[in-house]
């Protein structure tokens, strides 16, 4: 399908961004509501059954593309349809084993200096957002305060604001080869991050030692966030496992992060089903 364009569309080149722009944290992270944690209690008291897929069989996930930058250059947030392609082929190498498969359907190219900033989020996404609930989403900006942020799934009215909020908007240099924290955060793998929370996953961190952490069973308790690619890190050291500092849903470094547990997958498919395949 050809792309969209929403505003002024310059040549794209095939290279990958030159310029490093240093967000204040990772993700800016969305607490999960009352009905979120309500499900996740249910489906680790075993309340709620999972329906089984078929060996191999992928869920299919329509997806569409925003990229908004300050003008067609690199150096403003452009991205040329093959950095767009080389992050979706990113995407679902890292959620393969998971059970996902996303399918770009659509890409469009936005001109705006303000929403290229992520300033007027709501306006930006009600007049770009495409599909149904199901369908995701994905912004990727000139700057922001973080490398990404993402909203978790619930029961939402579509054509709400709740609605046209949804989806994952993302820094464009965290694309692969994109430069972002000179290289720390140049695989793709924000995106592959940020598409957990959309399928319901926490950080891995969440709750820290006590409680129930991440709502998950496999993955072991973690007092605070990973940066770099520590050996050995145990944040929790009085419960069982060191810190899983390759999961995708912990901070480290993108070369360190390498993926989800079963548990997780488990999780994404139980909150695809309860609350976007519908």
């Amino acid at each position: 399908m050809l792309p969209y364009i929403v505003a002024f569309l310059g040549l794209a080149s095939a290279s990958v961004l030159s310029v490093n722009i240093e967000p204040v944290q990772r993700c800016n992270e969305q607490e999960p509501s009352a009905e979120y944690l309500e499900f996740a209690s249910q489906l680790r008291s075993g309340n709620y059954t999972v329906p089984e897929s078929q060996d191999g069989e992928l869920i299919q996930v329509d997806t569409y593309f925003h990229v908004l930058a300050n003008s067609s250059s690199e150096a403003d947030g452009y991205l040329s349809n093959k950095t767009v392609e080389a992050q979706m082929t990113a995407l679902n190498e890292h959620w393969k084993a998971s059970g996902f498969q996303f399918n770009l359907i659509n890409t469009t190219w936005t001109i705006d200096g303000k929403w290229s900033m992520d300033t007027d989020q709501l306006a930006m996404k009600k007049t770009l957002r495409r599909g149904d609930y199901k369908a995701l989403n994905l912004y990727f900006l000139r700057k922001m305060k973080a490398l990404g942020y993402c909203y978790l799934p619930g029961h939402v009215t579509e054509g709400s604001d709740a609605f046209y909020r949804d989806g994952c908007t993302n820094l464009a240099a965290t694309v692969p080869g994109g430069g972002a924290g000179k290289g720390r955060f140049e695989e793709g793998k924000t995106a592959t991050h940020e598409v957990g929370h959309w399928l319901g996953l926490l950080h891995t961190f969440q709750g820290g030692c006590s409680g129930d952490g991440d709502e998950v069973d496999d993955t072991p308790l973690q007092g605070k966030a990973t940066s770099g690619c520590p050996k050995d890190k145990d944040t929790c050291p009085d419960h069982p496992g060191k810190d899983p500092v390759h999961n995708y849903m912990d901070y480290s470094d993108d070369p360190c992060l390498s993926e989800f547990t079963p548990g997780q997958a488990k999780r994404a498919k139980a909150m695809w089903e309860k609350f976007r395949a519908k």
